[in-house]
């Protein structure tokens, strides 16, 4: 489990560092800035390992890469931005607690029964189908009682009794 906080180390850096990163790619073109993604792809081409430190931090400055390149990329920003992907990012956190469930099931009742390819294709729209139910019906729900609670004159008079 250590092996995740290089990942969060980075994110941190990049997160304080953020403006410093801007003005130092700004220097390039656009067309430039677009290359970055090509060194994460050779790197994630890599067989990971966890014992490797050395590829580990490789995979980390890819990862970190991807998301620089994210904000800092034009075309790659352009595509990310597409309305397909930005529903995608809406339902992501519903989609990742939906996932691995619906994986299992999939694998375990359909394994034998239909090709793996199937089976991954089937997953893929069952996933993406109640990722976007449970959002429409838990998430968002959730959220705005959520807010509703924290803007209620009772929370936020025992909130301000709370120690600093």
């Amino acid at each position: 489990m250590i092996w995740v906080v290089p990942y969060f180390l980075a994110g941190i850096l990049a997160c304080k560092h953020r403006k410093n990163i801007h003005g130092l790619l700004q220097i390039f073109p656009g067309w430039a800035r677009d290359t970055l993604l090509v060194v994460p792809l050779a790197i994630f081409m890599l067989r990971f390992d966890y014992l490797n430190c050395f590829l580990g931090l490789l995979y980390c400055l890819g990862a970190s890469m991807v998301i620089v390149s994210a904000v800092e990329a034009p075309t790659f920003r352009k595509i990310l931005m597409t309305k397909p992907l930005r529903w995608a990012g809406r339902i992501s956190y519903s989609l990742y607690l939906v996932h691995l469930p619906i994986l299992f099931w999939c694998f375990t009742v359909l394994h034998g029964l239909i090709h793996p390819a199937w089976i991954f294709l089937f997953t893929v729209a069952t996933s993406f189908g109640a990722a976007a139910l449970v959002h429409k019906w838990v998430e968002q729900p959730a959220s705005r009682l959520g807010h509703l609670l924290a803007r209620s004159p009772k929370v936020n008079a025992a909130s301000s009794k709370l120690p600093p």
